[in-house]
């Protein structure tokens, strides 16, 4: 039986509502196929229980750019959404094929957020921006860090490395496997959140490669322009 969705058991522990997809959450077959995001957010909201017309969803550019508005932010450009009041008939959603979906959450507030950081977002600190727009204290946060490439699969260039450095420090990067840097986006986007302040035990590691697990997830390095996307979604709390 194929897992529609991955849970954070911190997030459910504090009552969110949420869940990274895996390709299988669709509502037609996915064996060798690519599935719309129309299916898969129809598949994906079945399993959480919500309903699709409820999802926000926004252009991704690699940015820095945080939607707040969940009425005026729906065509919106930018790579986070983070929601400072209880807007539960909305329901925040980023799509990642190898990128670093986040969400946050506030267990006392209510307030959520859900991010997507490639290096670029990490170069720019999108991390960072998403927890500053939610306007509560970081050490009140819970955060979850899904699906991505793992440090064996994201091999890059030395430009990478030289932009990543002045935001993260050079523990992301790992020279044992190659002649070429890799960089390990989970570490970096962790590094970011301590250094908002959130605890270490407040931050979960959500498994799974995308790169790695053709079975589970769909990986534009693996698969190229045509793959398709996993989605995260978290509902703010009343």
């Amino acid at each position: 039986m194929h897992s529609l969705l991955l849970r954070s058991e911190l997030l459910a522990r504090a009552g969110f509502t949420h869940g990274f997809s895996t390709r299988w959450a669709s509502v037609t077959g996915v064996e060798g196929s690519f599935p719309s995001d129309a299916d898969h957010l129809r598949g994906f909201f079945g399993a959480l229980g919500r309903d699709p017309a409820s999802a926000m969803r926004v252009k991704q550019v690699h940015g820095a750019a945080v939607l707040t508005d969940p009425l005026a932010d729906w065509q919106g450009e930018g790579d986070a959404i983070a929601f400072r009041e209880p807007h539960a008939q909305v329901t925040p959603v980023i799509r990642t094929a190898d990128c670093v979906p986040i969400l946050l959450g506030n267990p006392f507030g209510g307030q959520v957020a859900a991010v997507h950081a490639g290096w670029r977002g990490v170069e720019r600190n999108i991390v960072s921006e998403a927890v500053r727009a939610l306007h509560v204290a970081p050490e009140w946060l819970v955060a979850a860090i899904g699906p991505c490439l793992c440090t064996a699969c994201f091999e890059v260039g030395e430009e990478v490395v030289t932009a990543l450095m002045p935001v993260t420090g050079d523990g992301i990067v790992d020279r044992a496997f190659g002649p070429k840097p890799h960089v390990n986006l989970r570490l970096a986007v962790r590094l970011q959140l301590r250094k908002m302040g959130l605890p270490n035990a407040a931050i979960e590691d959500v498994a799974g490669c995308t790169r790695c697990e053709p079975e589970r997830f769909f990986s534009y390095r693996r698969d190229g322009a045509n793959a398709g996307r996993q989605m995260a979604v978290i509902v703010p709390r009343t």
